[in-house]
């Protein structure tokens, strides 16, 4: 009986030796899968806000054209106010 107990430990043992390298490559495919996951994140993150910082120098250089162009023409601008009075005579 001895014998047996013995030669179920043993196998026992293999069949864990067994499965627990067999499930190695699945590790190392879960953990290069996860790597690959960020990083691609990462560039869409990078790439997001590179867009991001076009518009925002577009929208810079909008401003500063516009400004540019009210001090060049600043004379020529005219503005038109209605003013109220208290009394009107028609």
């Amino acid at each position: 009986m001895g014998e047996v107990a013995l030669q179920l430990v043993v196998v026992v043992g293999v069949l864990a030796t067994c499965f627990m390298v067999n499930r190695a490559p699945l590790y190392v495919v879960l953990a290069l899968g996860f790597v690959a996951e960020i990083v691609r994140k990462l560039l869409k993150a990078g790439e997001r806000l590179d867009n991001l910082k076009v518009g925002f120098d577009a929208e810079l250089t909008v401003g500063q054209e516009l400004d540019q162009l009210m001090r060049q023409e600043q004379s020529s601008f005219t503005t038109f106010r209605r003013t109220t009075s208290t009394s009107t005579t028609w």
